[in-house]
């Protein structure tokens, strides 16, 4: 979350579903809980407010990754 520059990742929860935290803005932890705002498609993070939120106990997160770098379609000549 504090790296410099922010790099996008999943966190990954023990219920088998996964959520992508793609700006800093975007999440917020205590002890207790992890709060990851959720955002409809064509928001922006960070500049449009979140349509909602989940709340994730700590002791459900199974795993944190890194996000694959977001890759373009690159067309090839015929």
């Amino acid at each position: 979350m504090r790296r410099k520059p922010f790099k996008p990742f999943r966190i990954n929860t023990s219920d088998g579903k996964h959520y992508n935290v793609v700006h800093p803005e975007m999440i917020y932890l205590s002890r207790n809980q992890v709060v990851v705002a959720i955002y409809d498609k064509g928001d922006v993070p960070g500049e449009d407010l979140p349509s909602r939120d989940i709340i994730i106990s700590p002791l459900h997160v199974a795993s944190v990754e890194d996000m694959p770098p977001h890759r373009t379609k690159t067309r090839r000549s015929a």
